[in-house]
């Protein structure tokens, strides 16, 4: 599944330098996993710190899938941007959108939302989001 990785070696490339394989590094260092939502159904994630990224084209079952199985003991990020889902996808019908905005989790102590609203990516990027994102 390494092409459908190439967003995190991206991002462990900018984090600790371009070396080789270093993607590979990080599975064998960090125990880490990477799992489609489609193999999830009867997992239960105990002792871990689970990422859900790229979760703005997530709707509100695959994000409940995912949260459900999540134990006590365990942590959950779910990173996304809402302006980059697809296009077809309405806001409203997104898991995080529903999420982050749900009265509940809202007042959850052990729910925290942050939202940035500068990309970091550089002036190209900075340039293309300032013309197409409304």
């Amino acid at each position: 599944i390494f092409p459908y990785l190439q967003g995190y070696s991206c991002n462990l490339d900018l984090l600790i330098g371009e070396r080789k394989n270093n993607l590979e590094t990080f599975i064998e260092q960090y125990n880490a996993d990477f799992i489609p939502i489609q193999l999830m159904r009867g997992a239960s994630f105990m002792k871990s710190f689970v990422i859900i990224d790229e979760s703005q084209i997530l709707n509100e079952h695959e994000i409940l899938t995912i949260g459900t199985r999540i134990v006590d003991g365990s942590k959950l990020v779910i990173l996304g941007d809402l302006k980059q889902r697809d296009e077809k996808i309405c806001i409203e019908k997104t898991g995080m959108y529903n999420f982050v905005n749900n009265e509940k989790a809202k007042g959850s102590d052990f729910v925290a939302s942050i939202e940035l609203i500068k990309s970091e990516r550089g002036k190209i990027a900075t340039l293309f989001a300032d013309i197409f994102e409304k």
